[in-house]
């Protein structure tokens, strides 16, 4: 392959019609939304994180000391939740009272614009990601509060599950946790490397 190659415009996906999440969330656009698939359409039990979604998370792994979080991009199918890309919700320095379930209205449009004209609709917003300020895991009650405060504004529900990223033992870990559909029921979903590319 020649160098140059890799310079050269990518090909964008066609454009869609369907609107986002975001666009739903933050400009309170209705619209065309493609039904679920049957594989999308299963009740999730499992979470699966790309290299690229830890890398994204990385930063925020080593720099202890601040509540952190936004949201995370990929796919579901079978059951299974696999997170592409994890970004933040906004940049820290915006809003010194911050909650990690605050998210930026217009970084995370930009987020979903951007990643909506390199992969179409292969990526979507499908979840939220928090750290506490330690990077540990406190009780997994305290996950529960913030599934409640999140479910207030469907921000986490039972497609939106949350995501609380840490250090376990010093190795980085996950607790995953999403609601049962019609309820307050909290469910908590296993973590698997069974990794699903898209396919074309």
């Amino acid at each position: 392959m020649n160098p140059s190659d890799a310079l050269l415009p990518f090909s964008p996906p066609p454009p869609s019609t369907e609107v986002t999440r975001a666009q739903q969330r933050f400009l309170g656009l209705t619209g065309h939304r493609r039904p679920p698939t049957e594989s999308e359409n299963v009740d999730l039990t499992s979470v699966c994180l790309s290299p690229a979604a830890w890398g994204g998370l990385k930063p925020s792994l080593d720099a202890p000391g601040n509540f952190t979080g936004g949201p995370l991009y990929g796919f579901r199918s079978g059951g299974i939740l696999y997170v592409q890309l994890a970004a933040p919700g906004g940049y820290p320095w915006w809003s010194e009272e911050r909650s990690p379930l605050d998210l930026d209205a217009r970084y995370s449009l930009g987020w979903s614009d951007c990643l909506r004209t390199m992969t179409g609709d292969d990526l979507g917003w499908i979840g939220q990601w928090l750290m506490y300020p330690d990077r540990n895991f406190p009780s997994i009650a305290v996950d529960h509060n913030w599934m409640l405060q999140g479910i207030l504004t469907r921000l986490i529900d039972h497609e939106f599950p949350l995501l609380v990223m840490g250090y376990h033992d010093g190795a980085r870990s996950v607790r995953a946790h999403r609601f049962e559909y019609g309820s307050l029921e909290i469910v908590p979903l296993s973590l698997t490397s069974e990794w699903l590319t898209i396919e074309p």
